[in-house]
């Protein structure tokens, strides 16, 4: 399987300041409506940016003046991977944590998968979440790889009717015509 590549639809470097969160959730929402990001997953993509984002405002930098607040977006086929990251002192426990304490569960529910980690190249954290087939073209690629793999696991019933000496093997044939036929459709009204 050949490695699928990104495709950056949104990049922004801001300080790490409460209009931040407001100005980087407001043009990523243009770009993924502009990238024809499912209107759901845009909301849900939307909360995890503020919240990660905003994270990153009231936990990051304290005590120090506010860093960098950087988010990025890239299209993976029909996937969306999203990152905020910081140069912030890291993640570690805060007695004095001015938010709820709900903001990562909230994520990881939202989410598809979500990843914190230290960053790779410099001192901070990286939020990494994963959303799986957010625009139209990645169900289409969901149901055509899902129709490929039923389609192999007819053929492979059927030559193992054949080679067990079936005398049902016509039929068997037959079956496989018939599905055939009826994925056309079915995938026709899914779309819908």
């Amino acid at each position: 399987m050949s490695p699928t590549t990104e495709r950056l639809i949104y990049e922004r470097a801001l300080p790490a300041a409460a209009d931040s969160v407001v100005t980087v959730r407001r043009e990523l929402g243009a770009a993924l409506q502009r990238a024809e990001i499912d209107a759901i997953r845009r909301y849900d993509i939307a909360l995890v940016v503020s919240e990660a984002a905003t994270n990153v405002v009231q936990h990051a930098y304290t005590p120090l003046p506010p860093g960098l607040l950087f988010v990025d977006a890239a299209m993976t086929g029909g996937n969306l991977l999203l990152r905020v990251c910081d140069c912030g002192r890291g993640m570690g426990p805060r007695t004095d944590s001015p938010g709820l304490g709900i903001g990562l569960s909230v994520m990881s529910h939202v989410a598809d998968g979500l990843e914190i980690a230290p960053n790779r190249t410099v001192a901070g954290t990286r939020v990494s979440a994963m959303f799986r087939e957010v625009t139209e073209a990645g169900d289409r690629l969901a149901r055509a790889e899902a129709r490929r793999t039923d389609e192999a696991m007819l053929r492979e019933y059927v030559a193992a009717l054949q080679a067990s000496g079936a005398d049902d093997l016509d039929d068997a044939r037959t079956l496989l015509a018939e599905a055939r036929q009826a994925l056309g459709p079915a995938d026709h009204l899914s779309a819908r």
